[in-house]
């Protein structure tokens, strides 16, 4: 979703300093989103990383990977030109910032793959400071897709607008699917551990 949104503001006119905005309001956003997890309930992250989990584990992941399923058999029927035309392309940086925020605590509960990451580090032997630094590392590599998307703007200039053109085309007609994709596959995999658990 962020890197959808962001090729729709690459074709605005102005688009640099937009995209450095939402860049810095995804990251920024998603960085103190995994810092709360981490640095607040630590221990019960902890706990569910060295203790083997029960039964009660097994059935919450069963309830959240059918609810996964839902929600993407939602998001592959949506229309595809939807997405573009909620996310205006020629936004001031101030809001820019906000759309960036607000794009990721609306994805924040479905990163999967975030939540492992906290998890590891979380789990790992190591400083606070340690884990932030790593956590840092990791919401930059997240940011990239971004980052590289402004920098090919930035160099190239209106250059780049018929390969943006074609992007645009493209994130509007299977972003959605994409989204779905990757929904249903979680849900899949948790429902598969859920049920491996209960046996």
């Amino acid at each position: 979703m962020t890197i959808a949104v962001a090729v729709l503001l690459a074709t605005g006119s102005r688009p640099v300093p937009r995209l450095v905005a939402y860049t810095l309001g995804t990251g920024l956003t998603y960085y103190v989103g995994g810092l709360i997890l981490t640095l607040g309930p630590a221990v019960l992250l902890r706990t569910l990383v060295h203790q083997h989990p029960g039964q009660g584990t097994y059935i919450a992941e069963l309830v959240i990977g059918a609810g996964a399923l839902v929600v993407a058999a939602w998001l592959g029927t949506r229309k595809p030109e939807s997405l573009a035309r909620h996310v205006p392309t020629d936004l001031p940086p101030s809001r820019s910032v906000l759309l960036g925020a607000g794009i990721t605590v609306v994805d924040l509960p479905t990163a999967l793959m975030y939540f492992g990451a906290i998890a590891i580090v979380v789990a790992a032997d190591i400083s606070t400071a340690e884990r932030v630094v790593l956590l840092g590392v990791f919401n930059v590599a997240y940011v990239v897709p971004l980052i590289a998307i402004t920098l090919l703007v930035a160099l190239l200039g209106h250059r780049a607008d018929p390969l943006l053109v074609r992007a645009r085309v493209v994130v509007e007609r299977y972003s959605h699917l994409l989204l779905a994709g990757l929904t249903a596959a979680s849900g899949v995999y948790l429902i598969f551990i859920g049920v491996r658990g209960l046996r």
